[in-house]
């Protein structure tokens, strides 16, 4: 995955979502100019096949990180939507 401008490797992904939940705008590029409000974790732990440790992400990683892994599993953002 690329975040700002950096990529971080990560294979075989487990997410384990934080606790504390906030409702974003989101949207992708797949459905270009539809958005939806998704709940999401602003605080996520992920165990992946590359790195030895759990590594901690937080918001706004945190989102980028669940909407990927959503993709992974077959997921668009407009399935989790709560409006």
């Amino acid at each position: 995955m690329r975040f700002y401008g950096i990529y971080i490797p990560m294979l075989n992904l487990v997410i384990i979502l934080g606790d504390k939940k906030v409702t974003v705008e989101e949207g992708c590029l797949s459905l270009l100019g539809v958005s939806d409000v998704a709940l999401k974790s602003l605080h996520v732990k992920v165990v992946d096949s590359i790195h030895t440790q759990q590594r901690e992400y937080r918001a706004p990683i945190s989102i980028i990180i669940q909407h990927e892994v959503d993709h992974l599993d077959g997921v668009l953002f407009i399935d989790r939507g709560i409006r």
